[in-house]
C-alpha cells in the first residue's frame, strides 16, 4: 500500500475507533437471557446478549438508542478494516465473534423462545452474513447452526468441535490489541459490580447451607439457589471471544488448554475441553479449531452452577453460548421437568372414601 492508502487507512480505523469508544462510554451489562427472544453474546465487553436486541435504556443518555445488532455492525465494520490490513488469526476471531452475533439476530431470533429452529432461513441478510462467515471460517458452529438448522448433523460436529480458553478481566491475555481496548470497559464493570457480586456470593453459600432433606422447602430453597447463581452469571460473563487456532491444533496439542478451572468442566455431563483424536485428514479451505474464551469468574460460576444442577441453562449457555445445541438441549430439558412438574401440581389428589361398618 502506498503511503496515502495508509494514511486513509489509519484515518478510517482512527473514525471506527471513536465511533466504537462511545459506544463502549455506556454501561456495561452482563451477557444474560432476558424476557425477548434475542439473547446474544455482549459486543466486546460492553452490551449484553439481549433477546430483545435493543440496549437497556440509560438514563445518562437522550440520544436515540441504538439496537444491538447496530451496534455489532458497527463493531463489525471496525473488525472488517483492522483484518484487512492485519490477516492475523486474532482479528479474524474479533470479526467472527460480532458477524456470529449479527447471525443470531437475523437469523435465529427465537430459537431460545421456541426451543426449535429448521434452518433453510430466506432472510437476504440472514444468508450474507452465513456466506460472509463461511468463506472465512468454513466449519463456524453458529453459521453452520443457522444454515442447516439447531439439530442437523452438521450443526452439532462443528458445536462439539469447540474448545474452550480463558482470560482474566485484569489482564490483557487472549484477546488481540483492539480487543485490548475494549477491556477497560469490562474492568470498569468488574471493579463496579465487586460488591454486588460478594453479596451474592455470601447469599448463596449461606442458601447452601440450609440445604436438609427433599420436600416443599427443599424445592423453594433450590429455586433460591439457581437465582443467585443466575445473577452471578450475569454479573460476571460478559460475552465470549472468538479465537482461532490452526486446523487439528487443538487435538493434536491439547496442552494448550491445560487449565485447572477448563479441565474441570470437562468433566462434568457433556463438558470436553479437547476433543478427542481423529484420523488425520485433509482440512478444507479456510477451516480453523474453534475456540471460545470465557472470562476466568465467569467459568468458576459456569463450573459451580453446572456441578450444582448438571442441566442449569444459564451455565450451559453462558458456557457454549445461546445459540448453541448444547444451550437448547438444556432449555428443552428445563421445558419439559417444569411442564411435568405442572401437570402434576395441577392433579388433583384421589378422595379416599371410608367403608361403612355394620
Amino acid at each position: 500500500m502506498n503511503l496515502g492508502g495508509r494514511m486513509r487507512g489509519c484515518l478510517t480505523i482512527g473514525i471506527l475507533f471513536a465511533i466504537a469508544g462511545s459506544i463502549m462510554a455506556g454501561p456495561v451489562y452482563a451477557e444474560v437471557e432476558r424476557s425477548a427472544p434475542e439473547d446474544l453474546p455482549a459486543p466486546s465487553a460492553s452490551v449484553s446478549e439481549s433477546p430483545s436486541g435493543t440496549l437497556p435504556p440509560s438514563p445518562s443518555t437522550s440520544a436515540k438508542k441504538l439496537s444491538n445488532y447496530e451496534i455489532y455492525e458497527l463493531q463489525a465494520l471496525l473488525a472488517e478494516t483492522v483484518y484487512d490490513q492485519k490477516k492475523t488469526l486474532p482479528a479474524l476471531g474479533d470479526l467472527l465473534t460480532f458477524y456470529e452475533k449479527m447471525i443470531g439476530i437475523k437469523c435465529m431470533s427465537r430459537i431460545t423462545s421456541e426451543l426449535t429452529y429448521s434452518g433453510n432461513p430466506t432472510d437476504p441478510l440472514c444468508l450474507e452474513l452465513i456466506d460472509k462467515t463461511l468463506r472465512l471460517h468454513s466449519n463456524n458452529p453458529t453459521a453452520l447452526c443457522a444454515r442447516d438448522g439447531i439439530d442437523a448433523k452438521s450443526c452439532r460436529n462443528a458445536s462439539e468441535s469447540v474448545t474452550f480458553g480463558v482470560y482474566s478481566v485484569q489482564a490483557n491475555d487472549g484477546m488481540s490489541d483492539e480487543a485490548v481496548r475494549a477491556n477497560l470497559d469490562e474492568k470498569i464493570a468488574s471493579s463496579k459490580n465487586a460488591p454486588a457480586i460478594e453479596k451474592l456470593e455470601i447469599k448463596l453459600f449461606e442458601l447452601k447451607s440450609r440445604r436438609k432433606s427433599p420436600g416443599k422447602e427443599a424445592d423453594a430453597l433450590n429455586a433460591q439457589i439457581k437465582k443467585m447463581y443466575a445473577k452471578l452469571l450475569a454479573l460476571t460473563c460478559f460475552g465470549a471471544r472468538v479465537r482461532l487456532a490452526p486446523f487439528g491444533s487443538r487435538t493434536k496439542k491439547p496442552e494448550v488448554t491445560k487449565n485447572k478451572l477448563i479441565e474441570e468442566l470437562a468433566a462434568l455431563p457433556g463438558g470436553r475441553a479437547t476433543p478427542t483424536a481423529t484420523a488425520t485428514v485433509k482440512p478444507p479451505p479456510n477451516s480453523y479449531d474453534p475456540v471460545r474464551i470465557l472470562e476466568e469468574r465467569c467459568l468458576a460460576h459456569i463450573k459451580d452452577s453446572t456441578t450444582y444442577a448438571p442441566q442449569f441453562p444459564p451455565g450451559i449457555c453462558q458456557r457454549w453460548g445461546y445459540h448453541s445445541p448444547q444451550c437448547i438441549d438444556a432449555k428443552r430439558v428445563e421445558a419439559r421437568t417444569n411442564a411435568a412438574v405442572k401437570k402434576a401440581d395441577a392433579t388433583p389428589e384421589p378422595t379416599v372414601r371410608g367403608f361403612i361398618s355394620f
